[in-house]
């Protein structure tokens, strides 16, 4: 039993730290987009990024749902403290999502 234990931890573990190389390898995609890509090409690459966010969650123990949560109370606390308007959009489409 704590051989197949210890299995499943390392294979998390890579899985973690593949998915940190991908995150830091989609950071510089999406930059790449924005400044040689098109629309469509940015697009992709962040939901890519967003895609390696919540799988990063995922195998760190956290629910989607959690993520979520967080992610909207962020946006929430940015909101309020940045004055950022552009984020009233995403609060209750995120508010939406969560019912």
């Amino acid at each position: 039993m704590k051989g197949e234990e210890g299995v499943k931890i390392a294979k998390t573990l890579k899985a973690i730290e593949d998915l940190k190389l991908k995150i830091i390898q989609g950071i510089s995609e999406v930059y790449t987009a924005i400044y040689k890509g098109t629309e469509d090409q940015l697009q992709q690459k962040a939901a890519k990024l967003i895609i390696y966010m919540y799988s990063l969650s995922k195998n760190s123990g956290y629910s989607y749902r959690s993520l979520d949560r967080e992610v909207l109370r962020q946006a929430e606390d940015m909101r309020r403290t940045e004055d950022a308007e552009y984020l009233d959009e995403l609060v209750q489409y995120l508010k939406i999502r969560g019912e």
